[in-house]
């Protein structure tokens, strides 16, 4: 698809118009395979209804990284009366809803040095595992950052989410702190990565989980996502792991079945409501199913 940026050569009336995310894939600037939604002479208007249409008829994707490759949603555009594509909808709302992607979060060296970061905190300085498990740690932020990526996050965000963990969880006398990420990572990774941190392991589980649950209310998009990728990450293990092995997985956490399971849906529900659009919504929606199931057993 190519937007004709050239203001000067629009020609109005502009056609606000409706498409299939798999027609829009298959057959871009088609015009026989778009629903026309409406035509206006102000360009401005014409924007703000596809805005308005592309998250009415996008509500509970299950993914906003499928309209770009499998059939998962609508697109929204404008053209004017040469049928020439002037704006679309989904462009905008990715990167405010997720993140601008750029094609250099594909592999970058900065991804590849918060790797090395993370294996040192997690497995060089300290050979952590996974709670009742003889599986490395790092296996989780690893996971996190794999998931935030494949829903097309920027590249900060993944690099927070391999980092996450590494202020939490590193040793007293390899202490990692915002400070030290800020100067690595830069600024805005230090902060996503504080915004998911319980900083006062003196607490007990409850009062760490309810403090963490206080902060969902003020979290930006990205940390939501950055959490729900936490989230998705752990309780798909935890799911994985009770189904092999039963209620015993429980005894290795710091409360009983029934409140971690509460805490778990509880989180849960807080994000989506906070964040309905959100990539990771419709996951963690069958992840709370699942939950319950397993809370009533």
């Amino acid at each position: 698809m190519r937007i004709n940026e050239n203001k000067t050569t629009y020609k109005p009336p502009f056609s606000i118009v409706v498409l299939d995310a798999m027609d829009a894939y298959y057959y871009a600037d088609v015009m026989d395979k778009m629903e026309l939604a409406g035509k206006e002479e102000d360009l401005g208007k014409a924007i703000a209804i596809a805005d308005a249409l592309f998250v009415m008829k996008n509500h509970g994707w299950e993914s906003l990284q499928a309209m770009n490759e499998v059939d998962g949603g609508y697109d929204v555009r404008v053209y004017d009366s040469t049928l020439s594509c002037v704006y679309a909808a989904h462009i905008k709302y990715i990167e405010t809803w997720i993140g601008k992607t750029s094609p250099r979060t594909v592999f970058t060296p900065k991804m590849q040095e918060a790797i090395r970061f993370s294996i040192k905190t997690h497995e060089v300085y300290q050979k952590q595992k996974r709670k009742g498990k003889d599986i490395p740690y790092i296996t989780h932020p690893l996971t996190v950052g794999l998931i935030l990526a494949r829903v097309g996050a920027s590249e900060d965000l993944v690099i927070a989410g391999i980092l996450h963990d590494t202020i939490e969880d590193s040793t007293s006398e390899k202490k990692v702190t915002q400070e030290m990420i800020s100067e690595r990572f830069g600024e805005k990774v230090a902060e996503l990565v504080l915004s998911v941190t319980e900083t006062n392991k003196e607490l007990s589980w409850e009062e760490r989980k309810a403090e963490a649950f206080e902060h969902i209310k003020s979290f930006t998009k990205e940390s939501l996502l950055l959490k729900s990728a936490d989230i998705f990450a752990n309780t798909s293990e935890l799911i994985e792991d009770y189904n092999k092995d039963g209620k015993e997985i429980f005894e290795r956490f710091n409360a009983p079945k029934e409140r971690f399971l509460k805490q778990s849906i509880r989180t849960i529900r807080a994000i989506c409501d906070k964040w309905l659009e959100s990539p990771l919504a419709g996951d963690l929606v069958v992840l709370e199913e699942q939950l319950k199931t397993i809370d009533t057993t």
